[in-house]
């Protein structure tokens, strides 16, 4: 009878533990690492207009989520731990303006996705997250080959933002290793990053 009841107990403590344990796990490399290990707390990213304003972007958090360790501690998405990271930035003069750039890496392809959204220009489809897809793009006679170009082609203006009186975000250039390089306002006032 002891016997059976210290099985019960031990099959009850095992069953109970299958909740506990991530089955699959996905985790960042040296290069996906590049899209977020640049930016720090309190980091100003500087750009002048094509007219000569000078802009401010100050990183304001930075996340990093690589666990290894397979134990579940809080059980949100039983089994499955996405890697995942995001800075965010916000504009010195306009709180308005603000953005952010996530990374995953999904567990289905255990490939990298990329969101990013700044100043009310999101993904088309809301905290959705595209493969990225590299371009080159230069500054100053400088060339960054590890690009991507946020636009009509891939973003939207988000509903929820004001959709009057403002100078609406039209599109942004993102660099893996260097972040924010270049953004458009909808009157076609450009701003280049001047410190890289």
């Amino acid at each position: 009878m002891k016997k059976m009841l210290l099985v019960s107990v031990l099959l009850a403590i095992l069953f109970g533990l299958q909740g506990c344990w991530y089955s699959k796990m996905t985790h960042f490399d040296e290069d996906d690492l590049k899209w977020v290990e640049w930016a720090n707390v309190g980091d100003s990213l500087l750009f002048r207009s094509d007219s000569g304003i000078i802009d401010t972007w100050i990183i304001s958090e930075v996340h990093v989520y690589d666990i290894h360790n397979p134990i579940v501690f809080f059980n949100v998405d039983p089994g499955v731990f996405e890697a995942n990271a995001a800075y965010y930035m916000e504009n010195s003069k306009d709180k308005m303006l603000s953005g952010a750039l996530f990374i995953c890496k999904k567990e289905k392809e255990d490939s990298l996705y990329i969101c990013a959204y700044l100043q009310g220009r999101f993904l088309k489809k809301s905290y959705d997250y595209i493969p990225p897809v590299f371009v080159k793009f230069k500054i100053n006679n400088k060339e960054f080959s590890d690009c991507m170009v946020f636009d009509d082609t891939n973003t939207r203006y988000s509903p929820h933002w004001p959709q009057s009186g403002i100078n609406k975000m039209e599109s942004f250039i993102i660099s893996r290793e260097y972040g924010l390089l270049w953004y458009r306002f909808e009157d076609g006032q450009e701003y280049w990053r001047i410190n890289i």
